[in-house]
């Protein structure tokens, strides 16, 4: 009964000195200190997400946990500050905090910004004859 008691009371002691608080990409600097909070971050909501402590659900697990750590990746190579800091503010509010929703939402955002824009114009009518007048 005393080891497990002690066994618990560790545990909960290591536990707690994990930094269990977002990293942002763009402050990342690549110290230890700052690569073992973005694991700790991963581990932690990814296991507190997905709920599952079962065996069979470990696989399920490292793979979201990869997934999480190359969406980290890219967010560091983002080049649209602005945008990306928007976006983490945004789902850090709303507690959706994880890097590949981040990233799915900043790639969304990027991409609209460069996807061409068309005008239409409505006097313009079309002629089958000159296709080329029409554009």
């Amino acid at each position: 009964m005393k080891i497990l008691i002690i066994s618990l009371l560790i545990s909960t002691l290591i536990y707690s000195k994990i930094d269990k608080k977002f990293v942002n990409p763009l402050t990342y600097d690549g110290s230890y200190k700052q690569k073992l909070a973005v694991v700790n971050y991963i581990k932690m909501y990814t296991s507190k997400k997905i709920g599952y402590s079962e065996t069979e659900r470990r696989q399920i697990l490292r793979i979201i946990q990869y997934k999480e750590a190359m969406a980290f990746r890219k967010l560091m190579r983002a080049k649209n500050k602005k945008i990306l800091n928007k976006t983490i503010k945004q789902l850090c509010d709303t507690n959706q905090c994880s890097y590949l929703s981040i990233w799915l939402i900043y790639d969304q955002r990027i991409r609209a910004l460069t996807r061409p824009k068309y005008i239409y114009d409505a006097n313009k009518t079309f002629n089958k004859n000159n296709i080329d007048s029409y554009y």
